[in-house]
């Protein structure tokens, strides 16, 4: 800053949160941690416990040398600071070329690769003693592992919405040829059409559906895009004989859904 009070021109700085937990973040439920956030983490199981005399000493060593190893390991980041941005782009692509790291994968392994470049950079200072790419592949290994159990937005809004139509069978009416059954006095929240094979969704409850489940908006509007086959259309849809015409998104009836029909409701 200048003494008028002004910033000199600077480059920006990024830095990442680290912490530790006894509960692992992963099996936190979808309405505390979405899928997008998922995908910004890189958890490591730790399942042997360090022994009480191990703990100690590192605990006495890191509050003897506090803060002592950060001058040698950012005079080497300054230095080498072109070096480092080649490095880390080469890594970053030659680890997400590897056919099992999906690409929505990019933020942990921006994370793992940072951690090596700087693992070698503390090895090169005579930081730490030991080589740091054999733990960055065990972290690499358990962002693989972690990237098959995160589900894909689609299949979020099939399943917030499956389990949504479960719990709402008897609500939901059927058309069949110029028949109409189902729900009776209750609110319909879906129609079925046993001609077409096709279930019609009001728009507004898929919207309330993916808020309750912590769904962002975007990820419902790229599921219903006409390319991803989901829908089959969005059109204003009656619901029931008589019943006021919904904008509604018609999808496919899922093979779950096959009786419906066959004994929820009386026919008008």
């Amino acid at each position: 800053m200048t003494r008028s009070g002004q910033m000199h021109g600077h480059e920006e700085w990024q830095t990442l949160m680290i912490l530790t937990t006894n509960s692992p973040v992963m099996d936190f439920p979808e309405a505390w941690i979405g899928e997008a956030e998922r995908r910004r983490v890189l958890e490591i199981l730790v399942t042997q416990a360090l022994s009480n005399s191990d703990a100690k000493v590192l605990n006495v060593v890191a509050e003897q040398n506090y803060g002592l190893a950060a001058d040698p390991f950012l005079r080497n980041v300054v230095r080498d600071r072109a070096d480092i941005r080649s490095a880390f782009n080469a890594l970053s692509d030659q680890y997400l070329m590897d056919a099992t790291m999906p690409d929505a994968n990019r933020f942990g392994v921006w994370l793992a690769v940072s951690a090596l470049i700087a693992g070698k950079i503390a090895k090169k200072a005579d930081i730490i003693a030991f080589d740091p790419e054999p733990i960055v592949d065990m972290a690499l290994a358990a962002l693989r592992d972690t990237s098959q159990e995160i589900r894909t937005p689609a299949e979020l809004i099939e399943e917030a919405l499956m389990a949504f139509l479960n719990s709402n069978l008897k609500s939901i009416a059927v058309k069949n040829g110029g028949r109409w059954s189902g729900s009776g006095d209750r609110e319909v929240v879906a129609a079925l059409f046993r001609e077409s094979n096709t279930l019609a969704v009001p728009v507004h409850r898929l919207k309330s559906l993916c808020m309750e489940n912590n769904i962002p908006g975007t990820m419902l509007r790229e599921w219903m895009r006409p390319e991803e086959d989901n829908v089959v259309e969005k059109k204003n849809q009656r619901m029931g004989r008589g019943a006021a015409p919904e904008f509604c998104a018609i999808i496919k009836l899922p093979e779950t859904f096959a009786d419906i029909g066959d004994s929820n409701g009386t026919s008008e």
